[in-house]
């Protein structure tokens, strides 16, 4: 690869940086605009994000499996989830032992991996994770579908009744207006 491909200008900085530092830095030290062409965190980026949280998702698994005390609990509980047969039975068990099962510290699996540095991920693996560790339930009622990927909603559990800007292809192809919708936000 040239050099010049490794390099490209960078308007949060005002000048050219190499694709490591972008790589390191955006999302954490760098606060990337919405269009940029790097950030799997754009919205033109939306199959990049995909990937992204397919791999974060495999990683916080082997992260819970390998420092987990008791796998035969984990096991258990996920057999038990998946004989339920609802495909939300198996996430809304892994979100609860992974972000919101605490331990005799308080602290929860992801929260450990935090403080550990988390290691063994790359700096947009970082952005995302830290991320998911704000997640909370939500009661989404949808306002407008905007596009085949966009929906505009309110949480109801939120007091201020903010409109949510979603970027979201499953939600927005089920959605229609006024419908309600529990999930993970």
């Amino acid at each position: 690869m040239s050099k010049s491909a490794k390099r490209r200008f960078c308007p949060v900085v005002g000048r050219e940086i190499f694709s490591a530092e972008c790589g390191e830095n955006r999302g954490s030290r760098y606060a990337c605009p919405a269009d940029c062409p790097y950030s799997p965190f754009a919205p033109a980026n939306y199959d990049q994000l995909l990937d992204l949280e397919e791999l974060v998702d495999r990683k916080t698994l082997e992260w819970w499996f390998d420092t987990a005390p008791d796998r035969g609990l984990i096991q258990a509980g996920m057999e038990a989830a998946r004989k339920n047969h609802s495909p939300h039975a198996l996430h809304a068990f892994l979100a609860r032992e992974i972000f919101f099962r605490r331990d005799a510290s308080g602290r929860t699996c992801a929260r450990r991996w935090e403080d550990a540095g988390f290691p063994g991920l790359r700096n947009d693996e970082r952005v995302l994770l830290r991320a998911k560790l704000q997640v909370r339930v939500t009661l989404l009622e949808v306002r407008r579908v905007l596009d085949a990927e966009r929906t505009e909603a309110v949480d109801l559990l939120q007091p201020t009744g903010t409109p949510l800007l979603i970027l979201d292809r499953g939600l927005a192809r089920r959605a229609v207006r006024f419908a309600p919708f529990v999930g993970w936000m």
